[in-house]
Order: structure tokens, then sequence, then C-alpha cells
């Protein structure tokens, strides 16, 4: 029954919704005229006295169907959108009709003077909306004192409607505060003063802001992205701070240390040697944020004109390439993504044809490709003529951007790789020492791995791949092995030093339990948490068909010839507790087995 009434209910508002518009058609006629007929006019009275009557009929069937609607958000949003367009038509016919009658002394100056105040309602400024407000005390400033120069403050607009605009406006948490009361035009005054007993709290606005410029987030790498963040952040928090009483001004030296912390390891070592260069001892806040400034514009001009072809459409094996102004904030003067930038995906693969099957696919995702022998493929792939690295047409291995083997690092693709595959010299400018087999012309290092057990907050059993290195006085752990066992982490401030005196800073440590796959052997170590600890080791793919490695031995690291992540770094703090001093040589050429 509830639901029949209100289908009526708001068939009835569509009907005075109906005559709204036809009053705006009706102004729409006759407000480009430059003189208002003796009709015009008096149909313009007529209307103006109605329109009120429409109104009060809307406010009046509105307020029932906001009664009876389960969706009292969504009729809110009518009402305001009624009245915004209701006051704006009234504003501008009665402009009209003062117009119309203000001046009758002189025709020509009655005539000049309708024809300015008919054209003036042609300009409308944008509609200000009411922001929202969700409850974040971040937002809570800017709200208020938006809310009241728009709604609170104005004495035309009523307290019923106040309420509408004020309820429309929340959202989430704050919306509950004054869920409970009617609208009525008594209760607004209730409903704005519970809203600011909760919200316009000076001690805990003041603490939310200050929390606000100590977290904010530490920035890994250079970014001018990143660092302009910083700066907006620090400026939005230390102006509401001032806006709250307190005395910025002389905190120029607590924001200045606390924010050069945030920075990179680069740009913090940069404002260090700059700091050093004034005359003065505690530089001011306008001194950093110009620093900080200048540095993004560096990186800015740094990452400006990069240039990488771009590919349209294939046709008849022809690439068309056109160049594309590449902007990276994370740019590091050298182009580290080796891969082609399709902006018309869907075109391109339209127009490929596979040279095994003639399907509509690339060769390396074909599967009678895949299917054949290394040999079979090497040769396939000569014939179609297509780049050996990346297995498309259009260009030679010389030219191709894209990344090499994954198991030796040559330039081939992965699907052609052989275990005496020739390496092409130039493909590779690593130099790597230490012969492990005679029968091989390629040197490497293997550094010392192993997989270790390792238990999560839950006391989840999980391997990670952990590197020995007796070389450092530390231990560290990756921000992602942290984050999946979910380790508990203490603040610090550290700075670690490296080759050639290059600086890391680290600003958490946890605590890490680890135990061997073969023996008992269990360790509890304090690690440092960093980023990444170093790359792939090994660096690449190590053939170990020819190294007679004796059966009865474990390796603690069965996988060590495949390139894979290292996610816990041990130092010498228990480096050789690990090796346990046991060595055995398998021969002169080959590498040392420590035994554990």
């Amino acid at each position: 029954m509830a639901s029949a009434s209100l289908k009526d209910l708001i068939k009835k508002r569509g009907g005075l919704k109906a005559k709204l518009t036809s009053f705006n058609n009706f102004l729409n006629l006759i407000k480009d005229s430059v003189v208002l007929s003796e009709l015009q006019k008096s149909e313009l009275e007529c209307r103006l006295r109605k329109i009120d009557a429409v109104y009060d009929q809307f406010d009046a069937l509105q307020m029932e169907i906001e009664a009876l609607s389960e969706q009292v958000e969504d009729e809110y949003k009518e009402r305001l959108q009624y009245e915004e367009q209701y006051y704006s038509l009234l504003a501008l016919a009665r402009s009209m009709m003062n117009a119309a009658t203000s001046s009758t002394s002189s025709r020509a100056g009655s005539v000049t003077d309708n024809h300015e105040d008919s054209c003036a309602p042609k300009f409308h400024l944008p509609v200000i909306n009411v922001p929202q407000f969700s409850g974040d005390f971040q937002e809570w400033l800017e709200f208020r004192d938006t809310y009241l120069s728009i709604i609170h403050n104005n004495n035309n607009i009523s307290n019923v409607h106040k309420f509408h605009y004020l309820r429309a406006a929340l959202k989430g948490t704050a919306s509950l505060i004054i869920q409970s009361l009617d609208v009525t035009p008594n209760n607004y005054p209730i409903a704005w003063q519970l809203l600011t007993e909760r919200y316009d709290n000076i001690r805990l606005l003041i603490n939310n802001h200050i929390q606000a410029l100590l977290n904010t987030k530490n920035i890994s790498s250079e970014s001018s992205l990143e660092i302009r963040n910083v700066i907006d952040v620090m400026n939005k928090n230390l102006r509401a701070l001032a806006t709250l009483g307190e005395p910025v001004d002389h905190w120029d030296t607590i924001i200045v240390y606390v924010i050069s912390k945030k920075l990179d390891p680069v740009t913090n070592r940069l404002w260090e040697e700059y700091r050093c260069s004034l005359s003065c001892n505690s530089p001011s806040l306008q001194q950093f944020i110009k620093f900080l400034n200048n540095k993004c514009d560096v990186l800015d001009t740094l990452n400006a004109g990069v240039t990488i072809p771009i590919i349209h459409n294939v046709k008849h094996s022809k690439l068309q390439s056109h160049p594309l102004t590449y902007n990276n904030n994370n740019y590091n003067n050298s182009f580290s993504k080796k891969e082609l930038i399709n902006t018309d995906k869907k075109n391109y693969n339209k127009n490929i044809t596979c040279p095994m099957c003639s399907q509509n696919h690339f060769l390396f995702t074909c599967p009678s490709f895949i299917k054949l022998d290394v040999d079979s493929r090497i040769k396939k792939a000569t014939e179609s003529r297509v780049c050996t690295n990346c297995l498309r047409p259009g260009h030679v291995r010389n030219h191709c951007r894209l990344s090499n083997c994954k198991y030796c690092n040559s330039r081939h693709n992965t699907l052609l790789h052989k275990d005496n595959f020739h390496k092409d010299p130039s493909s590779s400018n690593v130099a790597l020492s230490t012969n492990i087999s005679s029968s091989c012309n390629t040197a490497y290092v293997i550094l010392s791995t192993a997989l270790v057990r390792v238990k999560d907050k839950d006391g989840k059993q999980h391997t990670a791949r952990l590197l020995l290195d007796n070389g450092s006085t530390c231990n560290f752990i990756t921000e992602d092995m942290c984050n999946k066992l979910g380790l508990v982490r203490y603040n610090t401030d550290s700075t670690i030093s490296t080759i050639n005196n290059q600086v890391t800073r680290a600003t958490q440590i946890c605590e890490l339990n680890f135990e061997s796959y073969f023996s008992d052997y269990k360790a509890n170590i304090t690690c440092y948490i960093l980023p990444k600890i170093s790359h792939t080791q090994p660096n690449s793919y190590v053939n170990i068909k020819h190294i007679p490695i004796p059966s009865e031995i474990k390796l603690a690291d069965p996988k060590f010839h495949l390139p894979s992540s290292i996610d816990i770094l041990v130092g010498a703090e228990i480096f050789w507790a690990v090796l346990n001093a046991e060595n055995r040589n398998i021969g002169p050429t080959y590498p040392y087995m420590h035994i554990c």
C-alpha cells in the first residue's frame, strides 16, 4: 500500500517538475528581447505569481515522498536539484521584470537599460557545489569553512533547506552523527552543534596534522612526482596548523629535519652538501623548499625528450614507427624497460599472421612452434625472417629492445636457448671471473646461497632464499619477505655504507627466526628492512651438467644455478656458524663445497 502511494506521489512530482520546465522554456524565449512587449510583460507577471504556488506544492509533496521512501539520499538530491533550478529561474525572471519597469523617462535609455539587464542573465557562473565530508579530520577545516560561507551563514536559505544540504554533504561516519534527527527547522542548529562538537576539536585537529607530517611517505628513489607530493603534504598540514593557532613560523629546523629524512638517499645527500655550503647553520624552510623544487626541475629536465618507437600498424610485414616523448619520474639515466609500447593494440594484433600456422598470433605463442625441438625452432625462426631475440617481424636482433635469454643472457629468445648456444660477445658487458668449469669458456662467480625455513606471524612455514656474505657486518631482509611473514617492525635510523662510500638509509628493523632444511641448525637474527638486497643470483643461467656434484651431498640451494631473487642476507655475525667450517674440494677447477 505504501509502495503504491509512493508511486502516485512521484507521478505528481513529475507534473510539478514539468511546470518548472515550462517556465524555463518561456524565459528562454523572451530573455534575448531588447525590450519586453506589454504582452510579454503581463505574461511574465502572471507566471511569476503562479510559480510560487508550484514550489509550495512541490515542497509539501517532496516531504511526503521523503517520509515514505527508503532511498532518502536520492530524494534529498531530487530536492536540491529542483530547488537550484527553481531559485535560478526565479532570480532570472525577477531581474527581467525589474529591467522592463525600471525606467520610462527615455525610450532610448529604457531600451539600452533593458537590453543590458536582459542580456546579463545569459552569463551563468558555474554552480559551487557543497563539499562532502566523510569524517576525516584532514578534511574538516576545508569543509567547515566552505559550508559556513555557502550555506550556514546564508540568511536567504531556511533552516529546513540548510538541514537538507548538510545531510547531503555528510558521508560515512560523519553522517551517523545526525542520522537520528528529524529534518525540522529547530533541529538544524542542534545538528550543526553536534557536528562541530565532534570535529571542531582543536587538540585533535592539531594532533592529526602533526601526525600527518611525521607519517609522510618515505621516498625510495629519485622522483620529481614523489618529491612534489611531499612538498604539497607538508604545506597543506603547516597551513592547517597555522590556522589552528600553532607557531609554525618557528618550526623550520624541526620540519626541515623531519622531511629531509623522508627523502631518497641521493636527494638527501645532495641536500646535506647544499646545506653545508650555506652560511647559516640552520637553513630556513623556504630554502629547503626551494632546493626541493630545483631538484624536481632538474629531474623533469633530464626525463624530458626520451623517445621510444611506437608500433601503430603492421601491413605487408612493414612496421610504421613514430616517436613518442616519454616522461618517467623514475628515469635514472638509462632506459630500463626494454619493451615496445603499443598504442593501437587491437589494430596491430588484427594484422599479425603467424609464419608457422597462419593464425592471428605471434610466432612465440604458436603451439605448433613451441612443440618443436630447439634446432627446429631456430631453423623456423631463421626461415621466417623474424628477430631471433623477440620472435617478432620487422627488425633484426641487433635493433631489438626486448630482454635477452633468461637462461644465459645472450641475444636470442629463451625458446631458442641451447646449452651450447653461441654467445654473442657484444650481448654482454659484464666481466665474470673465477672459473667453475674447465670445459666452459665463460667464467662465473657463484655466491653462497641457501634455502631456509622461516615462519610467519601465524606459525605457517615458508621457504626463503638466503645469501651468505661474510663481508657484511649487518643482516638484511627484503620489504616483500617482511610483509609476507607479517613480522613486527621497529623504527630505527641507520646509515649503511657500501662500496665507494655509497650510502643507504634504513628506517626499520625486525627479528627473524630461520632454520636449515637439512640439519638442526636454527638462528635468531636482527635484520634491517630494505626494498631490495641485490640483483638475481646468479645473474645468468649456469650449466651444471659437467660439474661432478657428489650424489651423497645435499645442496643447501638445489637451484643455485638458476637466476633467482634474494630474500635474506646473513652477514659475518653467524656466517661461519652456518658453514660449520668443514669444506670439500671436488676438483682443482670446481667450487669449494661447504658441508653443514
